[in-house]
């Protein structure tokens, strides 16, 4: 029996946009997740003469929104009047494009989704724990070769 083989055509309409979609996707979180690891290297290096990494997160203007509310007009020290504004543009944004932010400009998200990728590229590899062989080859194989033994 010869295994058949699939034919190498390209990807055509509604495919190959997802395909575009998604690689312009994890350009656009490399590159958020590289501007914010930017700003903390330049805030670790420099000090205080640049915006710390909390400027630019939006649950900094969640962390300062009591604050402002309570007292007046004040911020927490190491947030900004940006954070609330960044704050509300989420929100915004969560509800009109669902989960673009998340899936597109978070670095948390950013970030969990590449180990979750990773550990999918891993458990392809590496067999679990204690059923090696089930692991392997399908349940039915399984025990046809257990039966052969």
């Amino acid at each position: 029996m010869q295994p058949t083989s699939i034919p190498l055509t390209p990807r055509r309409g509604k495919a190959r946009r997802l395909d575009r979609t998604q690689a312009l996707r994890r350009l656009t979180q490399l590159g958020v997740v590289g501007f914010i690891g930017l700003v903390a290297w330049q805030h670790i290096v420099y000090g205080d003469t640049t915006a710390s990494p909390e400027a630019f997160c939006p649950f900094g203007g969640l962390e300062t929104l009591y604050t402002y509310l309570s007292s007046g007009g004040r911020t927490i020290s190491h947030t900004h009047l940006s954070n609330l504004a960044l704050l509300l543009a989420v929100a915004v944004t969560a509800v009109v494009a669902r989960g673009a932010f998340c899936g597109w400009l978070c670095p948390f998200g950013s970030i969990q989704e590449w180990v979750h990728d990773f550990s999918r590229w891993l458990q392809r590899r590496v067999p679990p724990f204690g059923h090696p062989l089930e692991a392997r080859v399908g349940e039915g194989q399984a025990r046809h070769v257990a039966a052969e033994r």
